[in-house]
């Protein structure tokens, strides 16, 4: 992985890459981008990615503008809420968070910031340390893939309205990973179920740990008749059940 001492440098050269659009960082080079060693050269980049979407003098080329962040395997703070209240201004689409182990408090707020004004269409957050209700509690019509797989998280009846809701807006999903979200998690069961129901003709890849009378109304009685419902499913191209 990076150190905060290396990837000042690369920061740096980052700013005349004109078409960069994706960014990923894992573990430690992920833990040295949000470092407060690193801080200034991240601020510097982020706000040129910023300039970038106003009108430049002609000829001059445009810094970059993400529209997809991976940072996963996350362990210290340091400057990512400052990151992650930035990542509205950028056409971001695609935002990786999973495996991280900071602490919720500290990044709820600014998440749900995120997700309320960035038009995400893939969210990733599998073994993540988030509070899911806290954080997923507004509606993400444009999300087409969602991985919650593994969340640290314990989750309870509290707050469980809102993320029924977020579920509840999810009607063009393509992908989804749920791990065993709905096995462990007895009220959450309806809203899934609503939410199978709606996507299951987008479907292409879907992982679960589901009760099997929930996939059997939920995925077009496929498990009851050992048939596949064509227009139901006719897109799943993985299917990953325990």
């Amino acid at each position: 992985g990076l150190h905060s001492v290396h990837l000042c440098g690369g920061l740096r050269r980052l700013r005349g890459l004109g078409q960069l659009r994706h960014l990923q960082l894992g573990w430690e080079s992920a833990d040295a981008l949000v470092s407060e060693e690193a801080g200034e050269e991240l601020m510097e980049l982020l706000e040129a990615g910023l300039a970038s979407g106003s009108s430049q003098p002609h000829g001059q080329q445009k810094t970059f503008q993400l529209e997809s962040l991976a940072l996963f395997g996350l362990s210290r703070v340091g400057n990512l809420r400052l990151l992650l209240e930035t990542l509205p201004l950028l056409p971001l689409t695609s935002l990786d968070l999973s495996h991280n182990v900071v602490g919720q408090a500290l990044l709820e707020p600014s998440m749900m910031t995120v997700l309320e004004s960035c038009h995400l269409t893939k969210l990733n957050l599998t073994g993540s340390n988030l509070n899911l209700p806290a954080v997923l509690n507004s509606a993400a019509p444009t999300l087409q893939e969602l991985r919650l797989g593994g969340c640290r998280a314990p989750l309870g009846p509290q707050g469980s309205e809102l993320l029924q809701r977020f579920l509840g807006s999810l009607e063009d999903l393509q992908v989804l990973e749920l791990g065993n979200l709905g096995q462990m998690q007895p009220w959450l069961r309806r809203p899934l179920l609503k939410l199978l129901r709606s996507c299951a003709p987008l479907l292409r890849h879907l992982q679960a740990k589901l009760p099997a009378n929930l996939l059997e109304v939920g995925l077009g009685g496929m498990f009851a008749t050992g048939t596949m419902d064509r227009t139901t499913l006719a897109r799943l191209e993985w299917l990953e059940l325990e």
